[in-house]
């Protein structure tokens, strides 16, 4: 017998008579604390941090034991396999090297954002186990919030794990039955992988209790489906779908929704759908539908939409073709706008086709500057009062222009342009195929008073001339003249924090139909204060001019840091000229909201609109709409509650989880998620929507 002890962590490379049998004939590297051998029983013991590696394997443990004769590794004690990507942790392992088989006990493994627990793994071939009692879950807790749980499965190493008969659970509460389940190692999206489930409970003052619930998976590496079914209490049952792919050149939404709303006896339904794709260095087509026959969709069955009432909604499809020289645009488009006599939706512009050709501004002589624009559309639209009719429409415009620096201080850009239009269809619907001839020009002029002052002035002008001719249409009600009028604009900067705008119009066209015609436009005053990075106060101002009098007021306060606090406070008061609207002339709006991180976890966002006159005997908070956020490890705690004061409506719904069963495996890659947590309870922090 022959016996040696290596100690002090050293490492032993040896290729032996004895392991010829071992891992198909290759080398065997062994590092630890301790290693002996004993010829007698053809055994090899190592003990303390032993490492073993081979083709590409690696073990780690506590005590090892090889059995030369028998072709058998055993392992225990904080025993780790690593192979190409999967972890696998285990009490103890035993291992057959010419078979490829093996058991392990209690194990955990990691692989591509998926964590297995299970209590027994048999080797059935190579890189291929039989498992028993398994956890399965994207949290990597030692009691995961959510889990599968099986008696059975299949794991393929860096392929494939398939579960039978799986129950999901939310911490110890079973949830739902899966026959199987199976998710890919190998870091991509395959069929079931990415599994999603929602639940947000709520409450409508019409509908009453409300449950929205979803359940989605990739369907494919690129693409991901979600089905939905919803509860809207005494409104009835709502479902629908989603759909999303995505690739380096390609991007596809659709969603599609149908209720029969028991309440307002009407089948109600929604389609969406946005599409995206780049043909080649040249070329993009794009389309978007939103069609719904109900203005309200949004406002009844989908209160986490800040849009609201939808009174036009628009369709199209484009394809774009970009070059260094021009950008060419074929469109096809259906708008429509709710006709509120007839309560549905009806047609208000259809383009089929429209195509728009424009080319880059290009260097002729004297530094003339020479640009052109070519437009045709077959459009239906309105032409006058309430007649809607289709017609041909083609324009070709060219300008030139030139900018001379006359001194240090003024710029001038004389700018003349020719515009031919033609029509197959008149306004009164008679065929006369007219072509319209414009002569424009404008000037364009810069005087930088002081260093913090300029002033701005330009003046434009379009004639028209008679159909099919070079006469000027005189008699039509504007004279034939389309544009006839001067911009005035004064920008100060006073100090680095504050820009003042001042912008003002005089218009010199007459209208025979027009007797007590206002020349002056209201006076627009801006002033920007940025008095921190994090503050921003803006006012703005209107004046009429004839008469002279006060027509609006806003002052816009922006104040907070991401991910600490927000504030923000819109003010708008304004004066009716129109009689059936003067009772609001002594009435303030706002529109108060902030937003703060109480930990790092915890958001609330609150905000409200309020009316109120000047002498304060009139006030009236109209609106209230507070969201509580909650991260949370493997899922998402959000409470929306609402109240519209006007309408006596409240509601509120509980994102109870927003369930991500299988992450994303690559960071990389885009996350499918259509319902994003931070945009749904937070859009404030880019702005207030309009109309809460």
């Amino acid at each position: 017998m022959f016996k040696f002890i290596f100690k002090n962590s050293i490492l032993v490379f040896f290729t032996l008579t004895y392991f010829s049998c071992l891992a198909f004939c290759s080398d065997v590297d062994i590092s630890a604390d301790n290693l002996e051998y004993l010829e007698s029983k053809s055994l090899v013991t190592a003990d303390g941090n032993v490492i073993v590696g081979w083709q590409g394997k690696k073990v780690y443990a506590d005590h090892i034991e090889f059995l030369i004769d028998k072709k058998i590794l055993n392992a225990a004690g904080h025993v780790q396999v690593k192979e190409t990507g999967t972890t696998l942790v285990a009490d103890s392992i035993s291992y057959k090297y010419d078979e490829e088989t093996g058991d392990l006990k209690q194990v955990f493994s990691s692989s591509s954002f998926i964590f297995m627990r299970a209590k027994e793994m048999d080797g059935k071939g190579k890189k291929t186990f039989e498992v028993r009692g398994i956890k399965l879950s994207n949290c990597d807790l030692e009691e995961p919030h959510t889990h599968f749980r099986s008696k059975k499965g299949k794991l393929v190493l860096d392929k494939r794990i398939t579960i039978y008969n799986a129950i999901f659970y939310v911490g110890k509460v079973p949830v739902f039955y899966l026959p199987i389940v199976t998710k890919s190692l190998k870091g991509d999206r395959g069929f079931g992988s990415n599994l999603r489930i929602k639940l947000i409970p709520g409450y409508e003052y019409v509908s009453g209790y409300t449950l929205e619930t979803a359940i989605g998976c990739s369907l494919s590496e690129n693409s991901f489906g979600e089905f939905l079914y919803d509860y809207h209490g005494r409104r009835g049952n709502g479902y629908g779908g989603n759909f999303n792919y995505v690739n380096s050149t390609i991007s596809a939404d659709l969603h599609l929704y149908t209720i029969k709303d028991l309440i307002d006896n009407k089948e109600k339904w929604e389609i969406k759908q946005n599409y995206f794709q780049r043909l080649n260095k040249n070329w993009i087509i794009r389309s978007q539908a939103n069609l719904k026959n109900s203005r309200t969709f949004n406002e009844i069955y989908n209160r986490n939409n800040v849009t609201g009432i939808e009174n036009w909604t628009q369709s199209y499809f484009t394809a774009t073709r970009q070059t260094s020289g021009s950008n060419l645009l074929l469109k096809a488009g259906y708008d429509v706008r709710y006709n509120k006599s007839a309560s549905k939706y009806e047609p208000s512009l259809i383009e089929l086709p429209s195509l728009k050709w424009s080319f880059v501004p290009r260097k002729i002589f004297w530094n003339i500057v020479y640009s052109r624009y070519f437009e045709f559309n077959h459009k239906y639209s309105k032409h006058r009062a309430d007649k809607y009719f289709y017609r041909n429409e083609a324009l070709a415009k060219y300008s030139v222009t030139r900018d001379f620096k006359v001194s240090k201080r003024l710029i001038l850009r004389p700018s003349l342009d020719l515009a031919e239009n033609w029509y197959d269809i008149d306004e009164l619907e008679n065929y006369n195929n007219s072509f319209y001839t414009k002569y424009g020009a404008s000037l364009d002029t810069r005087y930088r008073l002081t260093s913090w002052i300029d002033l701005k002035a330009k003046y434009f002008y379009m004639a028209r001339m008679q159909p099919n001719s070079f006469k000027l249409d005189k008699e039509q009600n504007d004279y034939g003249i389309e544009d006839n009028k001067v911009a005035l604009i004064n920008c100060m900067f006073v100090g680095d924090r504050t820009t003042i705008t001042n912008s003002i119009n005089y218009d010199f066209k007459y209208n025979r139909t027009i007797l007590n015609k206002k020349w002056w436009s209201p006076l627009n005053t801006e002033i920007m204060w940025t008095p921190k990075y994090n503050m921003v106060v803006s006012i703005i101002e209107r004046h009429y001019i004839e008469p002279f009098q006060f027509e609006s007021f806003k002052l816009d306060t922006n104040i907070g840091h991401f991910k600490k606090s927000k504030f923000k406070h819109t003010l708008v008061y304004q004066h009716y000229n129109d009689k059936s609207m003067a009772y609001k002339n002594n009435r303030i709006n706002n529109i108060l909201g902030f937003a703060f991180w109480i930990t790092p976890k915890w958001r609330i966002d609150y905000r409200m609109t309020t009316s109120a006159t000047l002498d304060l005997k009139y006030f009236s908070c109209d609106t209230h709409r507070l969201l509580i956020y909650r991260d949370l490890h493997c899922y998402n705690f959000g409470i929306l509650l609402g109240k519209d004061v006007g309408k006596n409506d409240i509601y509120w719904k509980i994102e109870m989880f927003d369930l991500k069963i299988n992450m994303p495996f690559s960071k990389s890659k885009q996350n499918f998620d259509y319902d994003d947590p931070e945009e749904m309870f937070y859009p404030w922090q880019d702005n207030f929507p309009s109309g809460l």
